[in-house]
């Protein structure tokens, strides 16, 4: 009778478990190395450590770099700026924890001094050299005071002078307006004097709604538009000057600009109000710079 109950047992369990085992049958066929293949299987059911995800060892390696009061005063007036900046930001935190403990409070404070005495020393090594090698000084180059910025305004002006009365016969410009925008009327009276003033030649004035043809060309946006035209040896050029309302300095620097692109090969620069001996870029040869 026990022996009739067993194998009915044994009967009844293959029936019930074979489907599952045909199915394991299957995905084992489809996949014939998922269990035994270690990259495909991974994590503790596949007796593998767990790796923990990169933000938790951030964060545990943080909490291990927090500060804990100690520290090489030797060494902070060496260490690089990056680093003492560090240092003194989880100093401060540090103190904050605890404002009322004057030890944490003198530690972060003597630290901010040793950050300003490398601030002064550095200082005063920057004002040293400047003063050995005057060439690097802009200060020396350009003086901020109102006596140097007179002079500077006056060279400016012969300096513009010279080169607008050049370039009168090879550059024009082109005025493109609406008789409906008041600040083309303006843009006219301003033009007027510029050409009064320069004796100037060139000046095509063009009615966009005369000529939309031209506008569109030229990708007229908005009125006033000017543009200036230079009949250069690699034939005519032309490039917009200043969209919007322009004052006489706008069209003289846009034509002082176009004209050294053009005939200079150099953009236009100011007029130098000191004379440098050694051209800055000989000098970088010869100095110890970077050496």
């Amino acid at each position: 009778m026990i022996y009739r109950l067993v194998c009915a047992f044994i009967i009844i369990s293959l029936s019930t478990f074979m489907p599952f085992l045909a199915s394991a049958n299957e995905t084992s066929s489809r996949n014939p190395n998922f269990f035994d293949t270690p990259d495909t299987c991974n994590g503790w059911f596949c007796y593998k450590d767990f790796k923990e995800s990169d933000s938790l060892q951030n964060n545990k390696d943080n909490q291990a770099s927090i500060f804990t009061g100690t520290i090489d005063w030797e060494k902070v007036w060496t260490i690089p700026p990056e680093e003492l900046k560090t240092l003194i930001n989880e100093t401060l935190s540090w103190a904050q924890q605890a404002p009322d403990d004057e030890n944490r409070m003198l530690t972060y404070l003597s630290l901010q001094g040793v950050a300003m005495r490398r601030a002064k020393t550095f200082q005063e090594a920057w004002s040293a050299a400047i003063l050995k090698y005057p060439i690097l000084d802009e200060v020396v180059q350009r003086s901020p005071t109102t006596a140097a910025t007179n002079l500077e305004i006056i060279a400016e002006r012969e300096d513009r002078r010279k080169a607008i009365s050049q370039m009168r016969d090879q550059m024009g410009l082109i005025f493109f307006f609406s008789p409906a925008c008041a600040y083309c009327e303006k843009e006219k009276a301003i033009i007027s004097s510029f050409i009064d003033k320069w004796d100037w030649k060139n000046l095509t004035a063009i009615n966009i709604h005369e000529h939309p043809d031209l506008a569109a060309e030229y990708g007229v946006q908005v009125v006033p538009d000017i543009w200036v035209v230079g009949n250069t040896d690699q034939g005519i050029r032309q490039t917009r000057l200043k969209a919007g309302l322009a004052e006489h300095a706008d069209i003289e620097r846009g034509l002082l600009s176009a004209w050294n692109q053009w005939f200079g090969k150099n953009a236009y620069e100011r007029p130098e109000m000191v004379e440098n001996l050694v051209p800055f870029k000989e000098f970088l040869k010869s100095s110890k710079a970077g050496r």
